[in-house]
């Protein structure tokens, strides 16, 4: 399959307050060897938990504003910004926002997304 629309991709809880659409994996009908693409949408004030990743991941701010926090290093970003988080680099994303949603698309170097948690 060469084509996903997102209109007809389950939305998944992440966590609390963190609303998921895997895009682009591994699973029957998407088939990805590679590359996972997923759509976070995160709640006003609501993290998502240290962890980390065994592949590279890319972000990219479509709406909102988020507090990256990058192997100890943060950094705000806005609608437009991008980050590349390393491959076993602990890391965080916050929605900076009280009062608005955050929308960000993450791709994975992998086809499947695998988060380690951080212990703090």
């Amino acid at each position: 399959m060469y084509w996903v629309r997102g209109n007809e991709v389950e939305v998944r809880e992440a966590a609390p307050g963190i609303k998921n659409q895997v895009l682009i994996d591994g699973r029957p009908g998407v088939e990805s060897k590679h590359v996972a693409l997923v759509k976070a949408c995160y709640a006003p004030g609501v993290s998502f938990a240290a962890h980390v990743h065994e592949v590279e991941e890319a972000f990219i701010v479509v709406e909102g504003q988020a507090l990256s926090v990058i192997n100890g290093q943060s950094c705000l970003l806005r609608a437009g910004d991008a980050a590349l988080v390393p491959a076993g680099a602990p890391h965080t994303l916050s929605n900076a926002s009280q009062t608005d949603d955050l929308v960000v698309i993450g791709a994975f170097a992998a086809n499947k997304i695998v988060r380690k948690p951080v212990e703090s």
